[in-house]
């Protein structure tokens, strides 16, 4: 976990990984696409439908560069405009929230990524589950390691 002293500075790498990791995804989701199995377009959408998968790849991301477990939360609403359930998921370790999907809904922030303690907007949504990332990837363990690779290569230095 981070320590108080050091938590900005945290926060600002913990920004610039996840910044490098939406790049990735942007990049490379066709190949993502491809990974999720035959005439999968899942990740052409992007960010849209795509937070859970996200969200994983991205906790992946931060344990294998030192910030520990995060929490994948998954969270609900009623669109009161156009009555639909929307669905969301992101990152929580403590009290920092790291989601690069949130863009997906107009009444976000004006962010592409959020890394923050303010949890105002992360709060419409009611929580669901909580749950480590790593019983996550036990769902398509070939699916999401070959997703890891494809992100991962993306963010090794040239």
């Amino acid at each position: 976990m981070m320590k108080a002293k050091n938590r900005m500075d945290d926060i600002e790498k913990l920004r610039l990984l996840a910044t490098r990791v939406r790049e990735a995804i942007e990049m490379r989701k066709h190949e993502l696409s491809a990974a999720c199995g035959p005439k999968s377009d899942r990740w052409e959408q992007f960010p849209k439908c795509c937070c859970a998968m996200a969200s994983f790849l991205l906790a992946k991301v931060l344990r294998v560069n030192g910030f520990g477990q995060f929490n994948m939360v998954s969270g609900q609403r009623l669109n009161e405009r156009t009555n639909d359930l929307e669905l969301h998921h992101w990152l929580e370790q403590d009290s920092v929230i790291v989601d690069i999907t949130a863009d997906q809904f107009p009444d976000s922030r004006d962010e592409l990524i959020i890394v923050t303690t303010d949890n105002k907007w992360h709060n419409t949504f009611s929580i669901e589950r909580r749950v480590y990332v790593a019983d996550y990837e036990k769902e398509k363990p070939q699916a999401y390691a070959a997703m890891f690779d494809i992100i991962a290569g993306s963010l090794e230095p040239k």
